[in-house]
């Protein structure tokens, strides 16, 4: 085998091992759910260890953010109404 036949065998090798390799997707269960609801935000809370809020600058979102032991739940509300869901919360709550 002359030196050209087994520098094509290394790189037909080599294609055919980059080919092999594949990416997954995440999982579902890696991403986190968006609750679309006030209510569906509260029935989740009996599960919540602890809840997040980040508050967006350039726009009139909240961020509320529960953690669970599986799975992170988000919900998108406007500042008044995330006050007063922040009150009422019996878990702990950290700004983000």
């Amino acid at each position: 085998m002359t030196y050209w036949e087994r520098s094509e065998l290394k790189i037909k090798i080599h294609c055919k091992k980059e080919q092999l390799r594949v990416k997954f997707p995440q999982e579902e269960k890696d991403l986190p759910e968006e609750l679309k609801s006030k209510e569906e935000f509260m029935t989740t809370l009996d599960l919540a260890s602890v809840c997040y809020v980040k508050r967006l600058k350039d726009s009139d979102v909240v961020k509320l953010k529960l953690r669970t032991k599986k799975r992170l739940y988000t919900f998108k509300t406007t500042p008044k109404e995330a006050n007063q869901i922040v009150q009422s919360l019996n878990i702990p709550v950290e700004e983000v």
